[in-house]
């Protein structure tokens, strides 16, 4: 089998690593060979650990920071993983990607008032990861869609995670109007994405919120069709 990278996207508080983690278990079952990898890498290299203290707010607010700046961290922390992300793929594993290029999109532009800024900035991320890192493109992209008021009582149901130090939210994370705009760019690029590239996944359904199973189910039924051709 071809090795294909298959990125799950989201705002912060959508499921996308409880859906990653699901889809590696339901290729795993189907004996599909297969390798999960998460970004940014808090603890996995240079650029991820830089990418760490941006978001406990050791540099200082995020408005005081030009996104172009802090979206470098980003992209080198995924330009460290280029060569293992390219093993993998030779190896004809299917990648499943917590967070990849979109990410860093949608959470800078998130940071531009204008739109036509808000545009030119991630056609500026989307060379600087693909062109000059020369990071792979997704075979195919997953845009998990949750209210923002789901999104919001998820990440408060987070655990403690190491890369804060203690503390309960990121800089992103305690921002609601930046969490707005960055799910308004997820939004965008879903939007923009072909279908044979990509998919918005509704994680409500007339008024209801579905279950991990059911939206899992959905997952896997599209990242099927992706693994035939």
């Amino acid at each position: 089998m071809k090795g294909k990278l298959i990125v799950i996207e989201g705002s912060d508080g959508s499921g996308k690593a409880t859906q990653s983690r699901l889809l590696l278990r339901r290729l795993r079952r189907e004996k599909i060979p297969c390798a999960g990898i998460a970004f940014p890498g808090y603890h996995r290299g240079f650029f991820g650990a830089m990418a760490a203290r941006y978001l406990r707010g050791e540099f200082g607010p995020s408005s005081h920071i030009d996104p172009h700046l802090a979206a470098l961290l980003y992209a080198g922390d995924r330009w460290e993983t280029r060569e293992h992300i390219a093993r993998l793929l030779r190896q004809g594993r299917i990648i499943i990607c917590d967070r990849y290029v979109d990410s860093n999109k949608a959470h800078q532009s998130a940071r531009l008032a204008a739109p036509k800024a808000a545009a030119e900035f991630m056609e500026w991320v989307d060379r600087l990861e693909h062109r000059v890192y020369g990071l792979p493109r997704p075979d195919f992209t997953l845009f998990l869609r949750v209210p923002e008021r789901v999104a919001d009582e998820w990440i408060s149901r987070k655990g403690r995670r190491a890369y804060l130090r203690g503390i309960k939210r990121d800089i992103h994370e305690a921002d609601s109007a930046h969490q707005r705009r960055a799910q308004a760019g997820y939004l965008a690029l879903a939007r923009k994405r072909p279908a044979s590239k990509g998919v918005l996944i509704e994680c409500v359904a007339e008024g209801r919120l579905l279950s991990k199973a059911e939206i899992a189910e959905q997952v896997w039924r599209k990242v099927r069709r992706v693994l035939a051709r």
